[in-house]
């Protein structure tokens, strides 16, 4: 399975942009009412994320490192709703503010995981 994993000051970076810049109410094009995200209301959304799926076992191979932990794995099958993979679409947000996450996937799970262990005192 394959997920888009987003690292928190990633997003409220993107979102301390975003909220710099209110959108125009504008004109709908040709089947813009097609587009849910479109409107003439003055409104836009953004997908914020990593665009950028890993491997959910490697995300945890990277958690038990980090941790000092082996992980206790239960294989199940796929549950109702559960989808292979999940990505965003930045391309609106890369676009309209040149934004796109700075934070890879090793580097956002030692910075939780040293986090963790000094809050928690482990």
């Amino acid at each position: 399975m394959y997920r888009d994993f987003t690292y928190i000051d990633d997003i409220i970076d993107g979102i301390m942009l975003i909220r710099k810049k209110h959108p125009k109410q504008r004109n709908l094009k040709n089947n813009d009412f097609l587009d849910p995200a479109v409107s003439t209301a003055p409104f836009t959304i953004y997908n914020i994320g990593n665009s950028h799926p890993e491997k959910l076992s490697d995300f945890i191979s990277i958690l038990e490192q980090k941790l000092g932990k082996k992980a206790q794995k239960q294989y199940l099958p796929m549950q109702p709703g559960d989808v292979n993979s999940t990505s965003a679409d930045i391309s609106d947000l890369e676009k309209d503010f040149g934004w796109h996450p700075r934070t890879y996937l090793e580097e956002g799970l030692g910075q939780f995981c040293s986090w963790f262990l000094k809050y928690y005192n482990i």
